[in-house]
């Protein structure tokens, strides 16, 4: 039986149950389905913590992903740098227009072009057509929710109390 299930038939059995007492007032001895009402109650038990495991194993599978890319991320900064060195060593001995090649790697130059700031640039002289504008702005809301605990009152902002599930 799935577990929406259970909680149906509980709660009809709840339902006879409340009945079975106002019609024995209050004597629930020989109340029908007692042991079938406690198998329900077993099996929904289960069926939580079934679901509680496999919740906390789940967890586990992502902190090991998490772990992982981690370790991944830390091992690709450091080939990156590796590389860098690599560049920075081929830049230095190989001279400006000089192409080499064999058939593992090709090294050549190529001409490009960059925009670069003077020490006398002034943004504003720019046109506005010229420039890209960009500004973020986001409430803090660790700081909101340190001001508020301690009486602060924000226009359009509430403390909302919750309740998380703790599985351990």
């Amino acid at each position: 039986m799935k577990l929406y299930e259970l909680d149906i038939e509980l709660q009809k059995l709840d339902e006879a149950f409340k009945q079975y007492a106002e019609e024995h007032a209050g004597d629930m001895t020989n109340f029908p389905y007692v042991d079938f009402k406690e198998l329900l109650e077993e099996q929904r038990t289960e069926k939580l913590l079934d679901l509680g495991a496999w919740w906390k194993s789940i967890q586990a599978e992502s902190k090991a992903f998490k772990d992982e890319m981690e370790v991944m991320r830390e091992k690709k900064a450091r080939l990156d740098r590796k590389a860098a060195n690599v560049e920075k060593f081929l830049l230095e001995f190989l001279k400006q227009g000089e192409k080499i090649h064999d058939t593992r790697v090709a090294l050549s130059w190529r001409k490009s072009q960059t925009v670069e700031e003077t020490k006398d640039f002034d943004i504003n002289t720019l046109d506005d057509g010229y420039k890209n504008e960009k500004i973020t702005v986001a409430m803090d809301k660790a700081l909101i929710k340190k001001a508020m605990k301690v009486g602060k009152e924000f226009e359009g902002i509430k403390l909302v109390d919750h309740e998380r599930l703790q599985i351990k």
